[in-house]
């Protein structure tokens, strides 16, 4: 999304997150809404199990890791529908 497309490095992200992190904690904050809406529809449909992949936690500093992703990762699993 932010890259423009596959990205081993993400690059372009882990500028805008060192840049203006408040602009990337915003579309971060968007995003997980979107996905717990998306993620609570699909378990209303009928899903018994769904998936949250976090493709670039891995190239992140524990410090940022905490910040950037584990953060919004929990924000998605607490809305979720149980």
């Amino acid at each position: 999304m932010v890259e423009g497309g596959s990205s081993k490095a993400f690059t372009v992200i882990k500028k805008m997150m060192y840049a203006d992190p408040q602009a990337l904690h915003a579309l971060l904050d968007k995003l997980a809404k979107s996905v717990t809406l998306y993620l609570n529809a699909q378990i209303k449909a009928g899903a018994q199990a769904v998936m949250i992949f976090d493709t670039w936690g891995g190239v992140l500093t524990g410090r940022d890791y905490q910040q950037f992703s584990l953060y919004y990762m929990h924000k998605i699993v607490d809305g979720l529908l149980r």
